[in-house]
């Protein structure tokens, strides 16, 4: 028996007979951004979401789901045991082929993207779609476009050179494609690898000193606040950086900056703080 997959890039409807009713659906999500916007969909009512990805947080409730393992590889059999009505699964991080095979295994998935700003926007109205709440998901777009868009209009008078980095060893830094390199300009800044058209390049440290950030920011993921500190500390050998020079090297923990849903509204707003606080 095989199922249906439907891959979304702009906001067409689902076909009429693709699901249930929210109130007969048993909804697994392979991503904890597509379990955030599902929640906000429900409006805070959860009872139909069954399953969710490892590192699945929020809202907390969501923390004792079953899991269905980790979205790069989600675990297929624990999947199917749940009986879910929908699937739903990101085009930017689960496997096409585990999509594909659970779609030939009769059930419903949903595909949504999540690269840019625009597609995180479109991804409410998708899954609002996907539970037949469409109008739902449009307020929640029409919500997120709004706060871009009074964050444009705070951003710093001159905006700074940005560096962000996401790892040591390989150095790896957002570059200039994706909704993190969007980020930084809705925040205000300009990024320094704006130029590279790859969302997560591995410069050498030689040519990251070379770009002269105003500032340079490592992403703090998960509990190990030290890990990132010193990450940071790393960069003191490079005085001539005008981030280093200036006191400008921070660690900023990104739980929302780096989760494609509404949280990445206070991430982003969190990273315009950082780039004001110089004026």
């Amino acid at each position: 028996m095989s199922g249906l997959v439907l891959v979304f890039f702009g906001l067409w409807a689902l076909p009429a007979f693709a699901l249930e009713a929210p109130a007969g659906a048993r909804i697994v999500t392979l991503a904890p951004s597509l379990a955030e916007i599902t929640a906000e969909v429900l409006d805070g009512d959860l009872s139909s979401l069954v399953g969710v990805s490892e590192y699945t947080d929020f809202p907390r409730e969501l923390s004792k789901r079953a899991s269905v393992g980790p979205y790069a590889r989600v675990l297929i059999e624990r999947v199917v045991s749940l009986r879910p009505t929908l699937v739903l699964a990101t085009q930017d991080g689960n496997s096409k082929e585990q999509i594909e095979h659970l779609g030939e295994l009769g059930l419903t998935v949903v595909v949504v993207q999540s690269k840019t700003l625009a597609d995180v926007e479109r991804s409410f109205i998708t899954i609002g779609t996907a539970l037949k709440l469409r109008s739902r998901g449009e307020l929640l777009a029409r919500r997120f476009q709004k706060n871009l868009s009074e964050i444009r209009q705070l951003a710093p008078v001159k905006r700074p050179r940005v560096m962000i980095q996401l790892n040591a060893d390989p150095l790896i830094v957002v570059g200039g494609e994706g909704f993190l390199a969007e980020a930084i300009e809705v925040a205000g800044g300009r990024n320094v690898y704006a130029d590279l058209h790859s969302s997560y390049p591995r410069p050498s440290v030689e040519d990251a000193v070379a770009r002269k950030p105003d500032f340079l920011i490592v992403l703090s993921m998960g509990s190990a606040a030290d890990v990132f500190e010193r990450m940071v500390k790393s960069w003191s050998r490079f005085p001539s950086m005008p981030a280093v020079a200036r006191r400008r090297a921070v660690a900023m923990p990104c739980d929302d900056l780096v989760r494609p849903s509404s949280r990445l509204i206070r991430g982003i707003r969190d990273l315009q703080k950082q780039l004001r606080g110089a004026e």
